[in-house]
């Protein structure tokens, strides 16, 4: 089942339910293909997803900020103390330099190189 995508620079990730509740199934289509480009298995359960304008950036709400780069590896995420209280929406701003997530009581900027508030 999905329960999430994200859509950029003719790149589309979905987010699917894995085998246990703690684990997010995440595929990397270019728009037009009829299969995933990449699969990975995370072993958390996501909230939201996004993408870099350019499609180049994958940026997941977890239990942490992580984001991924155009092969799906870790190139940045929050620390624990950065982690609490998330938000609930999670988008990159135009120009790909930060991420913005938000809550009903704060918004959040973060840098989108290291995932730093």
């Amino acid at each position: 089942m999905v329960s999430g995508f994200a859509l950029a620079g003719g790149t589309l990730v979905t987010l699917h339910d894995g085998e246990t509740y703690d684990e997010t199934v995440l595929r990397v289509w270019e728009v037009g293909s009829p299969a995933p480009r990449l699969t990975k298995t995370i072993a958390q359960r996501i909230r939201r997803v996004t993408l870099r304008p350019d499609g180049k950036r994958v940026a997941f709400l977890g239990s942490a900020l992580v984001i991924l780069d155009e092969s799906l590896k870790t190139i940045a995420q929050s620390n624990s103390k950065d982690s609490k209280d998330l938000g609930e929406t999670l988008a990159y701003d135009p120009s790909g330099t930060f991420l913005v997530s938000a809550s009903a009581k704060e918004v959040i900027v973060w840098d989108a190189a290291n995932a730093k508030r």
